[in-house]
């Protein structure tokens, strides 16, 4: 009987020293989004802004800062990290302080929550094809967020990175009269490197909507 209890006892100790190392050798991705306090991130933005009614169309250039300002603890307590988003119209202006909003990450997700809306940007583990729905958290209707590609090298400008997740969503580009899709690449160890975002309509007189590209700049 001894022998038996003794035999179940060590099945049991070995079964779950597997479960915790199978556990510690899933990469979850959480470095994908890195939050330190005090880091901070420059984006070069082109903003190309379609007016139908005039049939025109404008770009803006501009640079923005993203910098994880502070922490705070949240109504459910749990830390949150507060971003604040600065912009600099040109090289020779001052940072100047447009907005903030505040991210979450979880074990299983990270939330980020701007003008009272909240998104789930990423779900973990970041795995190839995985989907989940974005607006869960708010009152928007369902928008599939998926991943398109992880662990992948990129090369932007003269910057490297050697793994990349790439995040798709809202992709509408089949139809005729409306164009819609979000890309957003996240780096390993330094968190969002770029954004491409499309909402264009074509109208009788010509396009109306925004085309949008965000790049990480040394």
């Amino acid at each position: 009987m001894r022998t038996g209890l003794l035999f179940i006892t060590v099945a049991t100790i070995l079964i779950a020293s597997c479960k915790r190392e199978q556990a510690d050798e899933i990469d979850f991705g959480y470095d994908y989004l890195p939050l330190v306090v005090g880091q901070s991130i420059d984006y070069h933005v082109d903003s190309t802004v379609y007016d139908d009614f005039t049939q025109d169309d404008t770009t803006y250039s501009f640079t923005i800062r993203e910098l994880v300002a502070d922490t705070f603890t949240d109504a459910a307590g749990r830390l949150n990290y507060r971003i604040e988003r600065q912009k600099q119209a040109s090289d020779t202006s001052e940072f100047v302080v447009q907005k903030s909003f505040a991210i979450y990450r979880s074990a299983t997700s990270a939330e980020r929550l701007e003008d009272n809306k909240r998104t789930v940007i990423l779900s973990f583990p970041l795995n190839p094809g995985s989907t989940w729905d974005g607006n869960a958290f708010n009152t928007d209707e369902k928008e599939n967020f998926t991943v398109a590609t992880a662990h992948k090298a990129l090369t932007i400008g003269d910057l490297r990175f050697d793994s990349v997740a790439t995040i798709e969503h809202n992709i509408d580009t089949a139809n005729f009269v409306e164009k819609k899709f979000r890309v957003e690449k996240f780096a390993r160890g330094i968190g969002l490197i770029s954004i491409e975002y499309m909402d264009i309509e074509t109208k009788l007189n010509g396009d109306s909507g925004l085309y949008y590209i965000q790049q990480i700049i040394p």
